[in-house]
Protein backbone atom coordinates (compact mmCIF):
# COMPACT_ATOMS: atom_id res chain seq x y z
CA UNK A 1 0.00 0.00 0.00
CA UNK A 2 0.95 3.60 -0.50
CA UNK A 3 1.75 6.23 2.29
CA UNK A 4 -0.75 8.79 3.22
CA UNK A 5 1.77 11.27 2.24
CA UNK A 6 1.88 9.51 -1.48
CA UNK A 7 -1.73 10.63 -1.63
CA UNK A 8 -1.91 13.91 -0.33
CA UNK A 9 0.70 14.72 -3.41
CA UNK A 10 -1.82 12.83 -5.93
CA UNK A 11 -3.83 15.40 -7.76
CA UNK A 12 -7.67 14.30 -7.00
CA UNK A 13 -8.49 14.41 -10.15
CA UNK A 14 -6.32 12.26 -11.75
CA UNK A 15 -6.82 9.57 -8.85
CA UNK A 16 -11.01 9.74 -9.30
CA UNK A 17 -9.93 9.57 -13.45
CA UNK A 18 -7.69 6.86 -13.13
CA UNK A 19 -10.61 4.66 -11.22
CA UNK A 20 -12.93 5.20 -13.47
CA UNK A 21 -10.63 4.39 -16.76
CA UNK A 22 -9.26 0.89 -14.84
CA UNK A 23 -12.39 -0.12 -13.22
CA UNK A 24 -11.29 -3.14 -10.30
CA UNK A 25 -12.10 -6.85 -11.75
CA UNK A 26 -15.32 -8.29 -11.47
CA UNK A 27 -16.12 -10.99 -9.63
CA UNK A 28 -15.60 -14.59 -11.64
CA UNK A 29 -12.47 -12.63 -13.87
CA UNK A 30 -15.54 -10.66 -15.79
CA UNK A 31 -14.44 -7.45 -17.05
CA UNK A 32 -18.29 -6.43 -18.12
CA UNK A 33 -19.22 -3.34 -18.66
CA UNK A 34 -23.00 -1.77 -17.63
CA UNK A 35 -25.37 -0.65 -20.66
CA UNK A 36 -24.47 2.91 -19.28
CA UNK A 37 -21.12 2.81 -19.13
CA UNK A 38 -21.04 1.48 -23.09
CA UNK A 39 -23.71 4.57 -23.27
CA UNK A 40 -21.68 7.23 -21.64
CA UNK A 41 -18.13 5.99 -21.45
CA UNK A 42 -15.84 7.62 -24.55
CA UNK A 43 -13.67 5.21 -26.26
CA UNK A 44 -11.11 4.22 -24.30
CA UNK A 45 -7.44 4.80 -25.65
CA UNK A 46 -4.52 2.67 -25.50
CA UNK A 47 -2.48 1.84 -22.43
CA UNK A 48 0.82 3.59 -24.04
CA UNK A 49 -1.95 6.73 -24.79
CA UNK A 50 -3.09 6.82 -21.35
CA UNK A 51 1.00 7.00 -20.07
CA UNK A 52 1.77 9.46 -21.83
CA UNK A 53 -1.33 11.73 -20.88
CA UNK A 54 -0.60 10.67 -17.31
CA UNK A 55 3.09 11.67 -17.55
CA UNK A 56 1.59 15.43 -19.54
CA UNK A 57 -0.60 15.70 -16.36
CA UNK A 58 2.24 15.09 -14.08
CA UNK A 59 4.31 17.70 -16.66
CA UNK A 60 2.12 20.26 -16.33
CA UNK A 61 1.62 19.83 -12.16
CA UNK A 62 5.32 20.77 -12.23
CA UNK A 63 5.40 23.72 -14.72
CA UNK A 64 5.51 26.83 -13.40
CA UNK A 65 1.82 29.23 -14.34
CA UNK A 66 2.62 30.90 -17.82
CA UNK A 67 0.08 33.55 -17.34
CA UNK A 68 -3.48 33.99 -17.19
CA UNK A 69 -4.81 32.52 -19.88
CA UNK A 70 -2.94 29.33 -19.53
CA UNK A 71 -4.66 29.05 -16.27
CA UNK A 72 -7.95 29.89 -17.63
CA UNK A 73 -7.40 27.61 -20.25
CA UNK A 74 -6.54 24.68 -17.88
CA UNK A 75 -9.24 25.26 -15.01
CA UNK A 76 -11.86 24.91 -17.99
CA UNK A 77 -10.61 21.79 -19.54
CA UNK A 78 -10.35 19.89 -15.73
CA UNK A 79 -14.09 21.03 -14.94
CA UNK A 80 -15.25 19.59 -18.13
CA UNK A 81 -13.20 16.34 -17.17
CA UNK A 82 -14.32 16.47 -13.68
CA UNK A 83 -17.90 16.49 -15.12
CA UNK A 84 -17.76 14.21 -17.37
CA UNK A 85 -16.30 11.44 -14.58
CA UNK A 86 -19.07 12.36 -12.26
CA UNK A 87 -21.63 11.63 -14.33
CA UNK A 88 -19.99 8.18 -15.43
CA UNK A 89 -19.75 7.70 -11.67
CA UNK A 90 -23.35 8.30 -11.11
CA UNK A 91 -24.70 6.16 -13.82
CA UNK A 92 -22.57 3.33 -12.62
CA UNK A 93 -24.34 3.56 -8.95
CA UNK A 94 -27.69 4.43 -10.14
CA UNK A 95 -28.02 1.71 -12.88
CA UNK A 96 -28.33 -1.46 -10.80
CA UNK A 97 -30.72 0.59 -8.64
CA UNK A 98 -32.88 1.45 -12.06
CA UNK A 99 -32.70 -1.97 -13.40
CA UNK A 100 -34.10 -3.31 -10.26
CA UNK A 101 -36.93 -1.04 -9.70
CA UNK A 102 -37.64 -2.19 -13.48
CA UNK A 103 -37.77 -5.55 -12.69
CA UNK A 104 -40.10 -4.45 -9.27
CA UNK A 105 -42.41 -2.42 -11.64
CA UNK A 106 -42.82 -4.84 -14.42
CA UNK A 107 -43.84 -7.90 -12.43
CA UNK A 108 -46.69 -7.75 -11.70
CA UNK A 109 -48.15 -6.72 -15.38
CA UNK A 110 -45.27 -10.32 -16.34
CA UNK A 111 -48.03 -12.16 -13.57
CA UNK A 112 -51.03 -11.10 -15.33
CA UNK A 113 -50.07 -11.49 -18.48
CA UNK A 114 -49.32 -15.23 -17.88
CA UNK A 115 -52.55 -15.18 -16.21
CA UNK A 116 -54.68 -14.09 -19.33
CA UNK A 117 -53.12 -15.92 -21.44
CA UNK A 118 -54.92 -19.60 -20.25
CA UNK A 119 -58.00 -17.10 -20.31
CA UNK A 120 -57.83 -16.70 -23.97
CA UNK A 121 -56.90 -19.85 -24.56
CA UNK A 122 -60.31 -20.99 -23.08
CA UNK A 123 -62.30 -17.56 -24.79
CA UNK A 124 -61.22 -19.26 -28.19
CA UNK A 125 -63.22 -22.43 -28.61
CA UNK A 126 -66.22 -19.99 -27.25
CA UNK A 127 -65.70 -17.48 -29.59
CA UNK A 128 -65.46 -19.68 -32.40
CA UNK A 129 -68.78 -21.44 -31.16
CA UNK A 130 -70.64 -18.25 -31.16
CA UNK A 131 -69.30 -17.56 -34.68
CA UNK A 132 -70.31 -20.65 -36.11
CA UNK A 133 -73.71 -20.00 -34.63
CA UNK A 134 -74.14 -16.54 -35.71
CA UNK A 135 -73.24 -18.18 -39.52
CA UNK A 136 -75.87 -20.70 -39.08
CA UNK A 137 -78.13 -17.70 -37.91
CA UNK A 138 -77.41 -15.43 -40.84
CA UNK A 139 -77.76 -18.19 -42.90
CA UNK A 140 -81.44 -19.27 -42.03
CA UNK A 141 -82.69 -15.89 -41.66
CA UNK A 142 -81.13 -15.21 -45.40
CA UNK A 143 -82.95 -18.42 -46.25
CA UNK A 144 -86.18 -17.10 -44.81
CA UNK A 145 -85.88 -13.54 -46.68
CA UNK A 146 -85.96 -15.47 -49.43
CA UNK A 147 -88.92 -17.69 -48.81
CA UNK A 148 -90.66 -14.32 -47.70
CA UNK A 149 -90.33 -12.85 -50.62
CA UNK A 150 -91.48 -15.82 -52.54
CA UNK A 151 -94.79 -15.78 -50.23
CA UNK A 152 -94.61 -11.84 -50.99
CA UNK A 153 -94.73 -12.48 -54.61
CA UNK A 154 -97.35 -14.83 -54.54
CA UNK A 155 -99.72 -12.99 -52.55
CA UNK A 156 -99.11 -10.21 -54.66
CA UNK A 157 -100.41 -12.51 -57.86
CA UNK A 158 -103.47 -13.64 -55.53
CA UNK A 159 -104.29 -10.28 -54.50
CA UNK A 160 -104.23 -8.83 -58.27
CA UNK A 161 -106.30 -11.70 -59.02
CA UNK A 162 -108.76 -11.13 -56.38
CA UNK A 163 -108.53 -7.18 -57.90
CA UNK A 164 -109.58 -8.61 -61.00
CA UNK A 165 -112.46 -10.79 -59.83
CA UNK A 166 -114.11 -8.18 -57.24
CA UNK A 167 -113.51 -5.48 -60.19
CA UNK A 168 -115.73 -7.74 -62.60
CA UNK A 169 -117.96 -8.70 -59.95
CA UNK A 170 -118.74 -4.84 -59.22
CA UNK A 171 -118.91 -4.54 -62.90
CA UNK A 172 -121.42 -6.85 -63.10
CA UNK A 173 -123.52 -5.74 -60.25
CA UNK A 174 -123.44 -2.14 -61.27
CA UNK A 175 -124.91 -3.35 -64.84
CA UNK A 176 -127.71 -5.43 -62.72
CA UNK A 177 -128.59 -2.31 -60.77
CA UNK A 178 -128.03 0.03 -63.57
CA UNK A 179 -130.75 -3.20 -65.66
CA UNK A 180 -133.32 -2.59 -62.52
CA UNK A 181 -133.22 0.86 -62.14
CA UNK A 182 -134.09 1.37 -66.17
CA UNK A 183 -136.91 -1.04 -65.61
CA UNK A 184 -137.90 0.54 -62.83
CA UNK A 185 -137.74 3.99 -64.79
CA UNK A 186 -139.71 2.51 -67.42
CA UNK A 187 -142.57 0.95 -65.50
CA UNK A 188 -143.05 4.43 -63.57
CA UNK A 189 -142.76 6.20 -67.28
CA UNK A 190 -145.86 4.00 -67.46
CA UNK A 191 -145.17 3.71 -71.49
CA UNK A 192 -143.93 0.00 -71.37
CA UNK A 193 -143.96 -2.97 -69.72
CA UNK A 194 -141.85 -5.69 -69.67
CA UNK A 195 -143.82 -9.28 -71.09
CA UNK A 196 -142.39 -12.71 -70.93
CA UNK A 197 -139.24 -11.14 -71.40
CA UNK A 198 -139.84 -8.93 -74.12
CA UNK A 199 -140.54 -4.90 -73.70
CA UNK A 200 -143.23 -3.41 -74.60
CA UNK A 201 -143.05 0.50 -75.56
CA UNK A 202 -145.46 2.55 -76.52
CA UNK A 203 -144.12 5.02 -79.12
CA UNK A 204 -146.12 8.10 -80.80
CA UNK A 205 -146.16 5.99 -84.54
CA UNK A 206 -147.51 2.51 -82.18
CA UNK A 207 -146.38 -0.18 -79.97
CA UNK A 208 -143.16 -1.83 -80.58
CA UNK A 209 -141.72 -4.45 -78.83
CA UNK A 210 -137.87 -4.82 -78.38
CA UNK A 211 -135.42 -7.31 -75.93
CA UNK A 212 -135.68 -6.65 -72.11
CA UNK A 213 -132.04 -7.00 -72.36
CA UNK A 214 -131.45 -4.04 -73.98
CA UNK A 215 -132.74 -1.27 -71.85
CA UNK A 216 -130.83 1.85 -73.42
CA UNK A 217 -132.90 0.46 -76.51
CA UNK A 218 -135.89 0.33 -74.96
CA UNK A 219 -135.12 4.00 -73.74
CA UNK A 220 -134.62 5.36 -76.96
CA UNK A 221 -138.00 3.84 -77.85
CA UNK A 222 -139.62 5.46 -75.39
CA UNK A 223 -138.12 8.99 -76.20
CA UNK A 224 -137.61 8.27 -80.00
CA UNK A 225 -139.45 11.19 -81.35
CA UNK A 226 -137.16 13.55 -79.85
CA UNK A 227 -133.65 11.14 -80.59
CA UNK A 228 -135.21 10.54 -84.22
CA UNK A 229 -136.64 13.53 -84.86
CA UNK A 230 -134.53 14.05 -88.39
CA UNK A 231 -136.06 11.09 -89.73
CA UNK A 232 -139.26 11.32 -88.36
CA UNK A 233 -139.14 15.52 -89.95
CA UNK A 234 -137.89 13.94 -93.07
CA UNK A 235 -141.13 11.04 -93.18
CA UNK A 236 -143.37 13.61 -92.53
CA UNK A 237 -142.30 16.02 -95.02
CA UNK A 238 -141.49 13.14 -98.25
CA UNK A 239 -144.43 10.39 -97.67
CA UNK A 240 -147.89 10.50 -98.69
CA UNK A 241 -150.76 8.01 -98.62
CA UNK A 242 -150.73 5.65 -101.54
CA UNK A 243 -146.63 5.30 -101.60
CA UNK A 244 -144.15 3.17 -101.14
CA UNK A 245 -141.83 2.97 -98.04
CA UNK A 246 -138.73 0.78 -98.06
CA UNK A 247 -137.00 0.09 -94.39
CA UNK A 248 -133.66 -1.61 -94.96
CA UNK A 249 -132.06 -2.51 -91.51
CA UNK A 250 -136.01 -2.01 -89.99
CA UNK A 251 -134.37 -3.44 -86.46
CA UNK A 252 -137.45 -3.51 -84.59
CA UNK A 253 -139.91 -1.23 -86.72
CA UNK A 254 -139.76 1.79 -84.98
CA UNK A 255 -139.28 3.92 -88.82
CA UNK A 256 -141.37 0.89 -90.24
CA UNK A 257 -144.65 1.80 -87.92
CA UNK A 258 -144.23 5.30 -89.29
CA UNK A 259 -144.05 4.88 -92.84
CA UNK A 260 -147.41 2.47 -92.23
CA UNK A 261 -149.17 5.51 -90.68
CA UNK A 262 -148.28 7.86 -93.27
CA UNK A 263 -148.72 6.02 -96.48
CA UNK A 264 -151.76 4.44 -95.13
CA UNK A 265 -153.92 1.34 -96.15
CA UNK A 266 -153.47 2.49 -99.88
CA UNK A 267 -149.85 2.71 -99.65
CA UNK A 268 -147.40 -0.49 -99.11
CA UNK A 269 -144.05 -0.46 -96.90
CA UNK A 270 -141.45 -3.17 -97.64
CA UNK A 271 -139.36 -3.88 -94.20
CA UNK A 272 -136.04 -5.75 -94.11
CA UNK A 273 -134.44 -7.06 -91.34
CA UNK A 274 -131.87 -9.96 -91.17
CA UNK A 275 -130.68 -10.57 -87.66
CA UNK A 276 -133.02 -13.31 -86.39
CA UNK A 277 -134.55 -12.38 -83.02
CA UNK A 278 -135.63 -8.72 -84.11
CA UNK A 279 -137.14 -10.07 -87.10
CA UNK A 280 -139.04 -12.00 -84.85
CA UNK A 281 -139.87 -8.50 -83.22
CA UNK A 282 -140.61 -6.89 -85.88
CA UNK A 283 -143.09 -9.26 -87.15
CA UNK A 284 -144.93 -9.16 -83.75
CA UNK A 285 -145.15 -5.28 -83.53
CA UNK A 286 -146.54 -5.15 -86.72
CA UNK A 287 -149.03 -7.64 -85.84
CA UNK A 288 -150.14 -5.61 -82.71
CA UNK A 289 -150.43 -2.86 -84.13
CA UNK A 290 -152.50 -4.61 -87.06
CA UNK A 291 -150.58 -3.76 -89.89
CA UNK A 292 -150.27 -6.68 -91.57
CA UNK A 293 -152.01 -5.44 -94.72
CA UNK A 294 -149.67 -2.62 -95.16
CA UNK A 295 -146.33 -3.83 -94.17
CA UNK A 296 -144.54 -6.70 -95.65
CA UNK A 297 -141.66 -8.45 -93.48
CA UNK A 298 -138.89 -9.87 -95.06
CA UNK A 299 -136.15 -11.54 -93.20
CA UNK A 300 -132.97 -11.01 -95.34
CA UNK A 301 -129.67 -8.51 -95.72
CA UNK A 302 -129.32 -6.34 -99.34
CA UNK A 303 -125.99 -6.43 -100.56
CA UNK A 304 -124.58 -6.07 -103.96
CA UNK A 305 -125.00 -9.68 -104.70
CA UNK A 306 -127.30 -12.33 -103.98
CA UNK A 307 -125.89 -15.05 -101.75
CA UNK A 308 -125.34 -16.14 -98.22
CA UNK A 309 -122.95 -13.77 -95.93
CA UNK A 310 -121.44 -14.11 -92.20
CA UNK A 311 -123.61 -11.33 -90.02
CA UNK A 312 -122.50 -10.47 -86.94
CA UNK A 313 -124.38 -9.24 -84.00
CA UNK A 314 -124.23 -6.99 -81.22
CA UNK A 315 -125.67 -7.27 -77.70
CA UNK A 316 -126.86 -3.82 -78.60
CA UNK A 317 -130.33 -3.51 -80.95
CA UNK A 318 -129.73 -1.91 -84.16
CA UNK A 319 -126.06 -2.24 -83.90
CA UNK A 320 -125.54 -4.87 -86.73
CA UNK A 321 -123.53 -5.31 -90.05
CA UNK A 322 -122.03 -7.58 -92.85
CA UNK A 323 -118.96 -5.38 -92.54
CA UNK A 324 -118.43 -5.36 -88.61
CA UNK A 325 -115.18 -7.17 -87.53
CA UNK A 326 -115.54 -9.50 -84.66
CA UNK A 327 -115.16 -7.54 -81.02
CA UNK A 328 -115.84 -7.84 -77.82
CA UNK A 329 -119.07 -6.24 -78.27
CA UNK A 330 -120.40 -9.07 -81.05
CA UNK A 331 -122.39 -11.45 -79.51
CA UNK A 332 -123.54 -14.22 -82.16
CA UNK A 333 -122.43 -14.71 -85.87
CA UNK A 334 -125.15 -15.89 -88.44
CA UNK A 335 -125.57 -17.25 -91.86
CA UNK A 336 -127.99 -14.72 -93.34
CA UNK A 337 -129.24 -14.51 -97.12
CA UNK A 338 -128.28 -11.69 -98.73
CA UNK A 339 -129.91 -9.86 -102.28
CA UNK A 340 -130.05 -6.98 -104.38
CA UNK A 341 -132.90 -4.67 -104.01
CA UNK A 342 -133.17 -4.63 -107.63
CA UNK A 343 -134.29 -8.28 -106.67
CA UNK A 344 -136.14 -7.68 -104.27
CA UNK A 345 -138.23 -4.84 -105.65
CA UNK A 346 -138.46 -6.66 -108.93
CA UNK A 347 -141.97 -5.51 -110.17
CA UNK A 348 -142.91 -2.72 -107.74
CA UNK A 349 -145.05 -0.44 -109.32
CA UNK A 350 -143.52 2.75 -107.45
CA UNK A 351 -141.03 3.19 -104.80
CA UNK A 352 -140.66 6.50 -103.22
CA UNK A 353 -138.79 6.63 -100.11
CA UNK A 354 -135.66 4.26 -98.93
CA UNK A 355 -133.99 4.35 -95.22
CA UNK A 356 -130.68 2.51 -95.23
CA UNK A 357 -128.85 1.93 -91.47
CA UNK A 358 -126.99 -1.11 -92.75
CA UNK A 359 -124.04 -0.83 -90.45
CA UNK A 360 -121.42 0.72 -92.81
CA UNK A 361 -122.99 -1.33 -95.63
CA UNK A 362 -124.79 1.24 -97.61
CA UNK A 363 -122.33 1.62 -100.27
CA UNK A 364 -122.95 -1.82 -100.74
CA UNK A 365 -126.70 -1.55 -100.82
CA UNK A 366 -126.65 1.41 -103.22
CA UNK A 367 -124.26 -1.10 -105.71
CA UNK A 368 -127.41 -3.03 -105.53
CA UNK A 369 -129.91 -0.72 -106.26
CA UNK A 370 -128.98 0.89 -109.60
CA UNK A 371 -131.90 -0.52 -111.32
CA UNK A 372 -134.34 0.91 -108.69
CA UNK A 373 -132.56 4.34 -108.79
CA UNK A 374 -132.57 4.57 -112.80
CA UNK A 375 -136.24 3.81 -112.39
CA UNK A 376 -137.75 5.91 -109.91
CA UNK A 377 -136.66 9.94 -110.82
CA UNK A 378 -138.71 11.02 -107.91
CA UNK A 379 -136.56 8.45 -105.38
CA UNK A 380 -135.72 9.66 -101.92
CA UNK A 381 -132.90 7.71 -100.00
CA UNK A 382 -132.29 8.37 -95.86
CA UNK A 383 -129.03 7.36 -94.97
CA UNK A 384 -127.09 6.99 -91.82
CA UNK A 385 -123.46 8.55 -92.51
CA UNK A 386 -121.25 7.43 -89.60
CA UNK A 387 -117.69 8.47 -90.04
CA UNK A 388 -116.24 5.69 -87.51
CA UNK A 389 -117.76 3.07 -90.11
CA UNK A 390 -116.25 4.45 -93.20
CA UNK A 391 -112.84 4.35 -91.10
CA UNK A 392 -113.21 1.22 -90.38
CA UNK A 393 -113.51 -0.37 -94.03
CA UNK A 394 -111.42 2.51 -95.15
CA UNK A 395 -113.38 4.95 -97.44
CA UNK A 396 -112.93 8.34 -97.20
CA UNK A 397 -115.70 10.75 -96.75
CA UNK A 398 -114.99 12.27 -100.30
CA UNK A 399 -115.41 8.68 -102.16
CA UNK A 400 -118.64 7.84 -100.12
CA UNK A 401 -120.35 10.88 -100.59
CA UNK A 402 -119.15 10.62 -104.48
CA UNK A 403 -121.19 7.24 -105.17
CA UNK A 404 -124.04 9.09 -104.09
CA UNK A 405 -123.51 11.97 -105.95
CA UNK A 406 -122.72 9.82 -109.37
CA UNK A 407 -126.21 9.07 -109.36
CA UNK A 408 -126.99 12.99 -110.09
CA UNK A 409 -128.37 12.93 -106.29
CA UNK A 410 -128.25 16.23 -104.04
CA UNK A 411 -127.22 16.34 -100.57
CA UNK A 412 -129.77 17.54 -97.62
CA UNK A 413 -128.39 17.53 -93.91
CA UNK A 414 -130.61 18.08 -90.83
CA UNK A 415 -129.59 21.35 -88.45
CA UNK A 416 -130.74 20.01 -84.96
CA UNK A 417 -130.79 24.17 -84.27
CA UNK A 418 -133.76 24.70 -86.73
CA UNK A 419 -135.16 21.65 -86.64
CA UNK A 420 -135.12 21.69 -91.09
CA UNK A 421 -133.38 20.19 -93.39
CA UNK A 422 -130.55 22.12 -95.33
CA UNK A 423 -128.60 21.00 -98.63
CA UNK A 424 -125.28 20.83 -98.58
CA UNK A 425 -123.12 21.48 -101.59
CA UNK A 426 -120.72 18.98 -102.65
CA UNK A 427 -117.38 20.69 -102.07
CA UNK A 428 -118.84 20.71 -97.92
CA UNK A 429 -120.10 17.44 -98.01
CA UNK A 430 -116.55 15.46 -96.76
CA UNK A 431 -117.07 18.05 -93.34
CA UNK A 432 -120.07 16.81 -92.34
CA UNK A 433 -119.97 14.58 -89.06
CA UNK A 434 -121.92 11.45 -88.16
CA UNK A 435 -125.29 12.20 -88.79
CA UNK A 436 -128.73 11.40 -90.94
CA UNK A 437 -128.35 12.60 -94.48
CA UNK A 438 -130.91 12.99 -97.60
CA UNK A 439 -130.37 12.33 -101.26
CA UNK A 440 -132.93 13.53 -103.78
CA UNK A 441 -132.26 14.56 -107.71
CA UNK A 442 -132.72 18.39 -108.10
CA UNK A 443 -135.89 19.63 -110.16
CA UNK A 444 -138.17 16.40 -108.10
CA UNK A 445 -141.12 17.30 -106.66
CA UNK A 446 -139.35 15.67 -103.77
CA UNK A 447 -136.36 18.06 -104.21
CA UNK A 448 -139.24 21.39 -104.02
CA UNK A 449 -140.37 20.23 -100.91
CA UNK A 450 -137.24 19.76 -99.09
CA UNK A 451 -135.84 23.17 -100.72
CA UNK A 452 -139.63 24.81 -99.55
CA UNK A 453 -138.83 23.70 -96.09
CA UNK A 454 -135.29 25.23 -95.59
CA UNK A 455 -134.76 27.73 -92.60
Amino acid sequence: MDSPSSYSQTDPVKSISNILREPAPRSGGESRETAAEIVSEPTQAPPSQLRDESAELAAESNTPPAGDGAKLQRSSSDANRVRAALWRFLVLCTEPFFSRLRDYLLAPLIRRADGIEPLIGLLHPKFDGHAAETRTATECIQHQIVHLEFQSRNFAKQLARLESMLANQLARLESQAGSAHGRIELLVDRNSVVVRGELLARTPNGYVLAPADSLGFARFLVEAAALEQATSRLLDLTLREGMTFVDVGANVGLHTLHGARRVGPTGAVIALEPMPNLFRLLQKSIRINDMEDICNCINIALSSADGVATLEGSKYCGHNSLNQPVNEEAKAEFQVRTARLDNVLQGARRVDVVKIDAGGAELAVLEGMNHVLASHRDIVLIVEYGVPQLQRIGISPVEWFGRFFAHGLALFAFEEQTGAWRQIAEEHAGKLPSTTVAFVRPGTNQWTILKQHEP
